[in-house]
């Protein structure tokens, strides 16, 4: 896998333990927004060898100048961690199936004789009256998983798929 190229030095590469460990942190503060990649000696025919993620303002649970920089090795990046930032599921756009959202009406809904219509049950469809459930909820794992659950949680998925990248 090409573990010969670089054990040492800044933008090493890591062991699939490692790189979960080394690299949560960075991670998470990526997904906050208190961090962002930087792609140093880079363009695009030559892409550099070691990525590293600097802070970029505070955040309350992982200060970045205590836990930054981080460097990565430009394969590891490509092929664990911006995977796992990308992944809906960390919080930019993770959707929760089945939690079955009311849904409500946004206006009053009316029969052809002007009067307020009403469902077979005798409910009035008025507006804000529930009528049923979402199939998806609005919900965001994003907004469930906060702090050190989120970071477990991107520890996991970054172990997971290094192991599964051959590291």
């Amino acid at each position: 896998m090409g573990r010969y190229k670089n054990r040492f030095g800044k933008g090493q590469l890591r062991t699939a333990a490692q790189l979960a460990e080394d690299t949560a942190i960075g991670a998470y503060l990526i997904i906050q927004g208190s961090a962002e990649p930087h792609f140093l000696n880079s363009d695009r025919p030559h892409p550099g060898q070691p990525v590293v993620i600097r802070g970029i303002r505070a955040d309350a649970l992982y200060p970045p100048a205590a836990h930054l920089p981080v460097w990565v090795h430009w394969e590891q990046w490509k092929k664990v961690v911006a995977p796992v930032i990308e992944d809906p599921s960390t919080g930019w756009a993770g959707i929760i199936r089945k939690a079955n959202d009311p849904v409500t009406l946004p206006v009053t809904v009316y029969s052809p004789d002007g009067s307020v219509a009403q469902t077979s049950s005798g409910l009035s469809l008025t507006a804000g009256t529930v009528v049923g459930t979402k199939a998806l909820s609005n919900a965001h794992v994003g907004e469930l998983l906060r702090g050190a659950e989120l970071m477990k949680f991107i520890r996991g998925m970054l172990l997971q798929r290094a192991t599964e990248a051959g590291y």
